[in-house]
């Protein structure tokens, strides 16, 4: 906005202003803002500090409820996971009922503990960061798997258990 100062935000540059050579709104026929050399090889830059120092910009709150109880699974020496879907009510662009799901996954303490704790059916809101993982199939098409890595719960709701349902353990 005219008359503000600019932000000093180490790594970031201000724009050149509207219609100058290069800029927004210019011909783009001037040389634009001077750029940076870049760095030499192998000395790249850090990440700025206030990135570096923060994971939520890749953190996902996600509401629902578990589709199935939790399992536990091992892999390697004594590591264990688990891995499950969660469900969302989310309707369609139409307005009809649908419901969209995404698998969270949690590893060794962490994973004994939600085995322990949750149930099927129970509602949470589960905080992690997104992964997508990649693989080909044994005729070479290639598929993605998105998944929740699970850093904490929030908000834990037992679903409601029928009379002689198995206890929560």
């Amino acid at each position: 906005m005219p008359g503000q100062p600019p932000l000093d935000i180490p790594g970031f540059a201000a724009p050149p202003p509207a219609g100058a050579a290069g800029g927004p709104a210019g011909n783009g026929t001037g040389p634009g803002p001077a750029r940076p050399a870049p760095p030499p090889p192998g000395r790249e830059p850090a990440a700025p500090a206030h990135r570096a120092a923060a994971r939520g910009y890749n953190e996902l709150y996600f509401e629902g409820r578990l589709a199935q109880d939790p399992v536990l699974r091992s892999y390697g020496n004594n590591n264990t996971y688990c891995r499950v879907d969660v469900l969302q009510d989310q309707p369609d662009r139409n307005g009809q009922p649908g419901t969209q799901a995404i698998s969270v996954v949690c590893f060794n303490e962490r994973a004994n503990r939600f085995a322990e704790r949750f149930r099927k059916g129970d509602a949470a809101v589960f905080v992690g960061r997104i992964v997508i993982e990649r693989r080909r199939d044994a005729q070479g098409r290639i598929h993605f798997n998105v998944s929740l890595h699970l850093d904490h719960v929030l908000g834990h709701r037992p679903a409601v258990r029928s009379v002689g349902a198995a206890p929560p353990r």
